[in-house]
C-alpha cells in the first residue's frame, strides 16, 4: 500500500464513519471534511485518488486559491475537534505501526486491531473498504 499516515486518510475514514459509501460523493465529502478542520492553505496543493468497483479509479489535484476555514454543514460536528483513529470502528494503521502515529493507544493482540474508545463498536465493512482502496492503490 501506499502507508500514508493516518491524518493524511482521515478524511476518507470520517466519511465511512459517519456516512457509508457515498460513492462518487466521498469525494466532496472529504474534501469538505478537509476544509473543515482547517489544513487548507493558500498554495497548498491537496491530490485525492479514489478506486471504486471494477476498473473505476479516479485522481483529483487541487491547489488552494486562499486559505479555507469553512464549516460545511456535513462536518459541523468536527468543526473545532477533528476525529482522530480512536474515534473510528477501525484502525488505519497497520500493526506494526502501533505507537508511531497520534491517536494509537495500544495493540489488541487477539484481534491485531488498535484498541478503541468508540465501547467496542465495529464495522467491518469500513475495513474490507480500506483494504480493497488499499489493495488497488499498491
Amino acid at each position: 500500500g501506499m502507508r500514508l499516515p493516518a491524518d493524511k486518510m482521515m478524511p476518507s475514514f470520517a466519511n465511512l464513519k459517519d456516512y457509508g459509501n457515498t460513492s462518487s460523493s466521498t469525494t466532496w465529502y472529504s474534501f469538505a471534511y478537509i476544509e473543515t478542520v482547517g489544513d487548507v492553505k493558500c498554495g497548498q496543493v491537496i491530490m485525492q485518488a479514489g478506486v471504486g468497483g471494477g476498473m473505476k479509479a479516479g485522481i483529483n489535484i487541487w491547489r488552494a486559491l486562499r486559505d479555507i476555514k469553512d464549516v460545511h454543514p456535513a462536518w459541523a460536528c468536527v468543526a473545532e475537534t477533528r476525529y482522530t483513529e480512536a474515534d473510528l470502528p477501525r484502525p488505519i494503521t497497520r500493526k506494526e505501526d502501533v505507537g508511531t502515529l497520534t491517536g494509537t493507544k495500544e495493540i489488541d493482540e487477539n484481534q491485531g486491531a488498535v484498541k478503541k474508545t468508540n465501547h467496542g463498536v465495529t464495522n467491518s465493512h469500513a475495513a474490507a473498504a480500506a483494504a480493497a482502496a488499499a489493495a488497488a492503490a499498491a
